[in-house]
């Protein structure tokens, strides 16, 4: 029986945003669900506690870790530290992929602060106790090392995972009941099936390849659609959460489909 692994990628964010995104390909690569802070919706909840939240219901752990140690929580610990000691805690398997040249990172990219630097090197010195860390040097090694390191901890470390609720009753109706893949119903579905398509092949290529032309769709019926997939947390848009002018009036290389919105199109049996 088939399963999908949840994965919680664990970072610091502004210097490695584009590694984030090559490991997001790579665990939707081996058809499984990414889990990082730039999916998760709004919270009432404390940002640490939700967070345990998240790893708790994750199954594996990719810590990156490059020239920054990153934002500190009030006790003085990072949070990416924190995220990474709680894991070990609760005996989520981690996978560490550590920059292979820390000390040879630019400057935009490094913690100024000579106290941060010198936690960062304890941190790394932490992660790399007992157990086997990989080293990369740019987005796309740091890609295939996670995609391989995954496939080979699902056939060494299984875990509970996700198996649709209709395909637990027996193997035989598993077997007997191929899954049937549905059409989208509504507008809202078409738009993201299409967002979820093109994530998968390469993210870059969305604003050329998906379209109000192309989905056959009147402008405004389009934008209307693409807002109330954001206001649901389908997707969401970094430029514009970051403050960058007005939601999803065009397609950015920074549209997300969020691992609800992948939830969502499992549901409705779109994929």
């Amino acid at each position: 029986m088939k399963k999908r692994y949840q994965i919680f990628i664990s970072s610091t964010f502004a210097d490695l945003e584009e590694e984030r995104e090559s490991v997001m390909r790579a665990i939707l690569n081996v058809d499984c669900f990414p889990a990082g802070m730039e999916l998760f919706p709004a919270s009432n909840k404390s940002q640490f506690e939700y967070i345990k939240g998240i790893i708790d219901n994750s199954d594996y752990y990719v810590l990156i870790i490059a020239g920054r140690y990153g934002t500190e929580d009030v006790d003085g610990i990072g949070f990416t530290e924190k995220e990474y000691d709680y894991a070990r805690e609760i005996g989520v398997p981690v996978y560490t992929f550590i920059y292979d040249n820390i000390d040879n990172i630019p400057i935009g990219k490094t913690d100024k602060d000579a106290n941060k630097f010198e936690k960062l090197k304890r941190f790394i010195k932490k992660a790399q106790v007992d157990r086997v860390c990989n080293y990369w040097g740019n987005k796309d090694e740091l890609r295939s090392l996670v995609e391989t390191s995954l496939r080979k901890a699902f056939e060494d470390e299984p875990r509970t995972g996700w198996v649709r609720g209709d395909l637990t009753i027996t193997e035989h109706i598993q077997d007997n009941n191929p899954r049937k893949i549905k059409k989208p119903e509504t507008v809202k579905d078409k738009v993201l099936l299409e967002i979820y398509n093109e994530y998968c092949k390469d993210i870059s290529d969305m604003k050329n390849n998906i379209s109000e032309n192309k989905l056959n769709l009147d402008k405004d019926v389009f934008i209307a659609a693409l807002e109330k997939l954001n206001s649901e947390s389908l997707i969401k848009d970094v430029n514009f959460v970051n403050g960058g002018g007005k939601v999803l009036m065009v397609f950015t290389d920074n549209l997300k489909i969020t691992t609800y919105g992948i939830s969502y199109l499992e549901k409705k049996f779109y994929i």
